[in-house]
């Protein structure tokens, strides 16, 4: 599995039809939720509604992340 396709899998855009696939050293379909919450991300550009407030990004983040969005803001 590429960079690329972690990212989608881990983003549920990439369905595994058939076949074994590891991922940190577990079957990505018997070990899903397991491997989504090991995997930590970093977004470099974020691009959301400007709509959302982060209580909204948080609650949507956390159906794919068990602890949702965290902020760091870093400054000069």
């Amino acid at each position: 599995m590429t960079p690329t396709q972690s990212t989608k899998w881990c983003w549920d855009l990439l369905k595994i039809e058939n076949g074994e696939i590891l991922l940190i050293g577990k079957d990505v379909v018997e070990h899903e939720l397991s491997i989504k919450n090991d995997i930590g991300v970093v977004f470099d550009d974020f691009h959301v509604p400007e709509t959302l407030n982060v209580t909204q990004l948080d609650k949507i983040t956390k159906k794919y992340l068990k602890h949702g969005i965290q902020t760091i803001i870093l400054s000069d």
